[in-house]
């Protein structure tokens, strides 16, 4: 099936090189740009649209990028996962004027694709990575605490995430200093004290620690130099349980091995210091299955029938955001579907409850809104009346 569909796109693709005034100018651009990848393995694929579809840009905007890359995705498996297309994207479009990145933030398609891989890379390039003065940073912080306002749930999120990693370099890679501003720059006003704006930021901090893939070139971003023996010891020197629990959970990469195997997520989650940590440990673990298993459901589906019972409906949700966070209602739907499809019935009719209310969090409110109605009309019929009624996030 993935040979028949990059076939696909390969000869549409090459259509759109030969050109016609009937194709848009940005499928021709496109066309063009992406022509050099199509010749070679899916992974290799992907790496190369890393590089070349963030080309489009400036003569496309941000919003027509991320346009062509969710129809694009219906037919070429390798844009499955575009988070490092958006994260390269992201960079280019704040070098050149790193002091608008509050404008830039909200310049990403609203519902999102690519898994926040956007917000990720702007947040690279908005400020010098040698990190602010204190004085410096308390100027700052207004435009971190106003740089979210106004964005659909889902955005938002991403956004705060994002401004962890801005916290981060913006003390030049001093988690201790970095994690106090974000209780400074975010709203508590969620009523779920497990998942509050400031715990997302935390995540987006901590994370600068396990992935220093995001930033190779940074000196800094191996500056701790954390391993399996050591994590436990430094990440106890925080006082605050939420920072504990943030950095614990954000050195999930050193332990992938162990949270891929069956209950190994429920091994890792055993060290959090309190319940609402515990409770956030299960569901970034979750996310991070779906992110890394994007195109290989059958693991997904094997992680979250070994989880233990208590956490599976938590594993159905966050696996499921996490692929439609990546393709949003045309890519990742029938993904998350054929995934439903998976398990046996009683998880199956938790991961179909699941989709019919993650309507309300990634269409509009409106039963006519046309979104809602595509993505309720994919689920089967015994799911649509209340995917139709999903309130709004």
């Amino acid at each position: 099936m993935s040979q028949k569909w990059s076939i696909l796109f390969v000869l549409s693709t090459g259509l759109l090189v030969v050109g016609s005034t009937f194709i848009s100018p940005l499928w021709v651009a496109a066309g063009k740009v992406a022509y050099p990848c199509l010749f070679r393995s899916l992974e290799e694929r992907t790496e190369c649209y890393e590089d070349t579809l963030p080309d489009l840009f400036p003569e496309f905007s941000v919003r027509e990028i991320f346009s062509f890359v969710k129809s694009a995705q219906k037919i070429e498996p390798a844009l499955a996962d575009c988070h490092f297309v958006a994260h390269e994207l992201g960079q280019r479009v704040v070098r050149n004027n790193p002091k608008r990145w509050a404008d830039f933030i909200k310049e990403e398609i609203p519902g999102s694709i690519c898994a926040g891989g956007y917000v990720h890379g702007l947040t690279i390039a908005a400020y010098d990575h040698e990190g602010l003065s204190d004085k410096e940073i308390e100027r700052e912080l207004p435009v971190f605490r106003k740089a979210c306002e106004g964005m659909r749930f889902n955005d938002r999120l991403s956004c705060v995430h994002g401004l962890g990693h801005m916290l981060y370099y913006i003390t030049g890679g001093d988690v201790r200093r970095s994690l106090p501003l974000c209780d400074r720059v975010t709203s508590e006003s969620i009523v779920d004290q497990s998942f509050t704006d400031a715990r997302r930021c935390y995540t987006g901090v901590v994370m600068m620690l396990f992935f220093s893939f995001i930033d190779p070139e940074w000196e800094p971003s191996k500056l701790y130099s954390l391993n399996r023996e050591n994590v436990q010891d430094f990440c106890d020197t925080f006082p605050r349980p939420a920072h504990r629990g943030a950095c614990m959970r954000g050195s999930w990469p050193i332990f992938s091995e162990v949270i891929e195997t069956g209950g190994g997520i429920d091994v890792f989650c055993a060290n959090q210091p309190d319940t609402h940590e515990t409770e956030w440990c299960y569901a970034k673990m979750f996310l991070a299955v779906g992110w890394k298993n994007v195109g290989e459901l059958n693991d997904i589906q094997r992680i979250c029938s070994g989880v233990s019972s208590a956490w599976r409906k938590s594993c159905h949700m966050h696996t499921q955001r996490e692929i439609l966070a990546q393709g949003g209602i045309s890519g990742g739907l029938p993904k998350a579907i054929e995934l439903c499809e998976l398990y046996g019935l009683a998880d199956r009719n938790s991961c179909y409850a699941i989709l019919a209310e993650s309507s309300g969090r990634y269409t509009g409110t409106s039963q006519n809104d046309v979104p809602r109605k595509e993505f309720c009309e994919k689920l089967p019929e015994a799911w649509r009346d209340m995917c139709l009624s999903a309130p709004e996030r």
